[in-house]
């Protein structure tokens, strides 16, 4: 009862917040200026198949879509405050109210790739970390109980990166993180091959995920799969822009599909 006040409340205060801004005249570009949001801005640019348990839009605090259109102009600044919140939360090692206010601040704003990235490791890893932790298990007892920890928090993470693929269908970096989940907390290469396939589809996708995939499918055991991906990798990179790709980079990829190509052709 106390945390859907504190959520009415904050919601509240954001909704208050838009309508004050807006009687004042001031642009959005203002108040982010002197808030310091552009930073923010600035960090979500940085660099399956999906399971019975990824359905649904991990839309479970049920905010709608409302708010977007309430907010207008001040969607982005209102997410902004939300976001504190998640930060705040995450600092304390709440998990409940990560999720809730995560939830609230892509609600919000669904366009900013940064809350569902961020929002999605700080399940995956922090709090599987704080979980184990937290847990104080004997020696012998850690390593089965982080296994399942680990699939737990992992499943959590994964249907929140779900929603913001609906959101963002052209965001390839949303499926590379769900890449990395698999690869990292699950151990299953299949899975993380099929999230880097699906990035690398993807006009939005950063080179460097063609040249994973081809790992990926080179530990998977596809074998020419993985020679025909790095080979489209090398022949990308050489139709890059010459000041914008290392000729080291270029010759290390070279030699790994000459080795490649070897051993593929001496298991066919």
């Amino acid at each position: 009862m106390n945390s859907r006040r504190s959520t009415s409340a904050v919601l509240g205060a954001v909704l208050l917040f838009g309508a004050v801004l807006a009687g004042a005249g001031r642009t959005v570009a203002d108040i982010r200026r002197d808030s310091g949001a552009s930073a923010r801005r600035e960090a979500r640019k940085t660099p399956l198949v999906f399971e019975d348990e990824l359905r649904g839009d991990g839309r479970e605090a049920g905010y709608g879509t409302a708010l977007p259109l309430i907010l207008g102009g001040f969607r982005g600044l209102a997410a902004d405050f939300v976001w504190l919140r998640v930060q705040l939360a995450w600092e304390r090692g709440d998990e409940a109210d990560v999720r809730r206010w995560s939830e609230l601040a892509t609600t919000i704003d669904p366009t900013a790739s940064g809350f569902w990235l961020n929002g999605a490791r700080m399940l995956a890893y922090d709090f599987a970390d704080v979980r184990v932790r937290e847990a104080g298990l004997p020696a012998g007892e850690v390593e089965s109980r982080r296994r399942s920890i680990d699939a737990e928090q992992a499943g959590k993470a994964l249907r929140f990166l779900q929603a913001g693929a609906r959101q963002l269908p052209e965001e390839a970096l949303l499926w590379i993180e769900m890449g990395n989940i698999h690869l990292n907390r699950r151990h299953d290469l299949d899975q993380a091959a099929f999230c880097y396939e699906r990035a690398v589809n993807l006009p939005s996708a950063p080179a460097y995920a063609e040249r994973i995939l081809a790992g990926l499918q080179w530990q998977a055991g596809r074998r020419n799969e993985a020679v025909a991906t790095l080979r489209r990798h090398r022949e990308n990179l050489r139709n890059a822009r010459p000041e914008s790709v290392d000729p080291i980079l270029i010759e290390a990829v070279t030699a790994r599909l000459e080795t490649w190509e070897r051993l593929a052709q001496a298991a066919n």
